[in-house]
């Protein structure tokens, strides 16, 4: 049976914290894809990870919440 490794998207308007951030789960052995502001968001958002970390302060985070 295989393991499941969750997927989760970073997306932080910060990019150091983001790395950081992305690093530290990865090494969780977490699957990590990181995004800086609402398109790239949305774009990985249609792969379906089980988790979002979003940073409400990212440029159109309002678009992301619909």
């Amino acid at each position: 049976m295989g393991c499941h490794h969750p997927r989760i998207l970073v997306a932080a308007s910060d990019p150091k914290e983001g790395a950081v951030l992305a690093r530290y789960l990865r090494g969780q052995d977490y699957r990590v894809a990181r995004a800086g502001n609402s398109d790239r968001c949305l774009r990985r958002l249609s792969r379906h990870p089980d988790l979002v970390l979003l940073d409400l302060s990212i440029e159109n985070a309002e678009r992301v919440l619909k």
